[in-house]
């Protein structure tokens, strides 16, 4: 008799296998919502690190036109960008992920405008553009210009 009160007890306190099942779904569930979630944020993330280095890039290219008078013919990644003694970006980003086109400068003949251009990771960016004479892989470019150049053209 008393092992057949332990028997029964032991029943009640014990979860069924239906309800093991449910739990580990909600679990599956709750856990792919979550890694979604943190993908998305990563991506805006690197999103807007490529926008900062494409503004500091272009804030250097200013100066120098500003010192100089014309916008350099190219630029090295992960180079400077000087003249003479006059530092004007230490270390000229690089793009850090393989999946993602790397960065690119286009000057204008008369090296008195140019295009900074970037692929974003998210297309649901607001800056999200197609640029001319950019492809890359899911369609959607950020680009900065000098202040005297168009989008779709430059001088």
């Amino acid at each position: 008799m008393r092992l057949l009160n332990m028997t029964k007890r032991n029943k009640r306190n014990a979860f069924t296998l239906v309800e093991l099942l449910i739990v580990i779904a909600i679990i599956g569930i709750v856990t792919v919502i979550a890694s979604s979630s943190f993908i998305s944020a990563q991506k805006k993330s690197r999103d807007a690190s490529r926008k900062a280095s494409l503004k500091s890039l272009s804030d250097a290219l200013n100066m120098y036109y500003s010192d100089l008078g014309l916008f350099p013919s190219s630029i090295t990644y992960g180079g400077q960008l000087v003249s003479g003694n006059v530092v004007y970006i230490k270390k000229i980003p690089t793009e850090t992920a393989k999946s993602v086109k790397q960065f690119y400068y286009q000057v204008s003949s008369t090296q008195k405008s140019f295009r900074l251009y970037t692929n974003l990771e998210n297309s649901d960016d607001k800056d999200c553009l197609t640029c001319p004479d950019y492809t890359v892989s899911n369609g959607c470019c950020y680009m900065i210009t000098s202040s005297n150049a168009s989008i779709n053209s430059l001088p």
